[in-house]
């Protein structure tokens, strides 16, 4: 192997570290709504608190990214939840597989 071919193969694989740190974070931001006058991150964590809510309220209070309490609807919210979430990893899923085929 000439040194060529090794600086371009790092080359690559550079670019394509760097490549999947910014999908990372293209598609991290887009997890984040507004809702209910708050601002949320949506987490698998936070979907599976919203269905396993013991409350016999549809209203939950939750605190928000700025850590200030909202009263929300958590069906409402739960809904939204995991609509944004399966479009936003089903768009960073596809993203991710062109990336691996170009490698």
């Amino acid at each position: 192997m000439t040194t060529r071919i090794l600086i371009d193969n790092i080359r690559d694989r550079f670019n394509h570290t760097e490549s999947k740190l910014y999908l990372k974070e293209k598609y991290t931001n887009q997890l984040t709504v507004a809702f209910g006058g708050g601002m949320w991150t949506i987490t698998p964590q936070l979907i599976a608190f919203l269905r396993q809510s013991s409350n016999s309220s549809p209203y939950e209070i939750l605190v928000d990214n700025y850590n200030n309490p909202h009263k929300i609807d958590r069906e409402e919210f739960l809904a939204l939840a995991i609509t944004t979430y399966n479009k936003i990893m089903n768009q960073w899923y596809d993203e991710h597989t062109e990336l691996q085929a170009k490698r």
